[in-house]
């Protein structure tokens, strides 16, 4: 059975979308790493590489068909057709989590471009959503954010103006009751192929951790991901990085399978998952 290799691509989770006033934040946030913050700990200079969040759906639009060709970087034998169909979907899941909307989301998110000059080599987003440690699963976005909606729509006038201020710790605290937190998590990390091996992948891991102690609605104390046990590239990373193993979980993640004519096709085959945290 065939498998991508995907060393630096990681996540393919569905979770949030950043609020319209959280941009200018966010970009504070990023602008305050800039080389001092973030070159130090890279393996290797990455030149004139900076750090840039959007939700522009033209930028988004790039990131996902970047993320979809380096995720699936070694799968040589997809047809033009199939790999048309994953840059689709890829581009579907970025828009709906880190698209620009109208209106306050109560789940903020980003998307963390590395540009080299208008070239992308590199991305990560980080959400925030519901983690359940003691289920071992995390929620998918909009599962949270229409709990939360239902939530408010059922309360009364005066109840809703008591948490219409609260923020996201006060609110879980009120309407999960114990089954859950909200906490940040990161996905979808990949390095362009040629610039692997440069740093610029822990880079853009400090730079998501840099935004969440930072950035206004966010100030979270630890960050989550979710990997595949068989990414050892990427598990060895978040390692080094501080990251511990939470708990691991065995679910449906997506292979490139041989299918009975012999080709490759994309599927869905058993794996183990690790959900790791870090302190910040």
């Amino acid at each position: 059975m065939a498998r991508a290799s995907a060393l630096w691509a990681v996540g393919m989770l569905a979770y949030a979308r950043a609020p319209v006033g959280a941009a200018a934040a966010v970009a504070v946030a990023m602008r305050r790493l800039g080389a001092a913050s973030c070159a130090t700990s890279m393996a290797a200079p990455t030149g004139g590489v900076t750090l840039e969040v959007t939700t522009a759906y033209g930028a988004i639009k790039e990131a996902a068909d970047f993320f979809a060709r380096e995720f699936w970087a070694s799968a040589g034998e997809l047809s033009d057709a199939q790999r048309g169909t994953l840059a689709d979907q890829h581009r579907a899941d970025f828009e709906r989590r880190y698209g620009q909307l109208t209106g306050k989301r109560r789940f903020p998110s980003a998307l963390i471009l590395a540009l080299d000059g208008e070239r992308i080599v590199g991305c990560a987003g980080v959400e925030m959503t519901v983690v359940d440690a003691a289920a071992g699963r995390f929620w998918d976005r909009p599962q949270a954010e229409a709990l939360f909606s239902e939530r408010f729509a059922a309360m009364g006038g005066r109840e809703r103006s008591q948490y219409r201020k609260a923020n996201l710790d006060e609110l879980a605290a009120a309407f999960l009751q114990g089954t859950g937190a909200v906490r940040p998590v990161l996905s979808n990390l990949a390095v362009r192929r040629e610039s692997r091996g440069t740093g610029l992948g822990e880079r853009l891991v400090r730079g998501c951790e840099e935004l969440v102690r930072t950035a206004d609605g966010w100030a979270g104390d630890d960050l989550w991901l979710l990997v595949d046990e068989q990414n050892a590239p990427a598990v060895a990373l978040y390692m080094r990085l501080g990251f511990e193993e939470v708990w691991r979980s065995e679910e449906m993640a997506t292979r490139l399978v041989r299918a009975a004519g012999g080709g490759l096709e994309v599927g869905q085959e058993p794996s183990f998952l690790l959900a790791m945290a870090k302190k910040l």
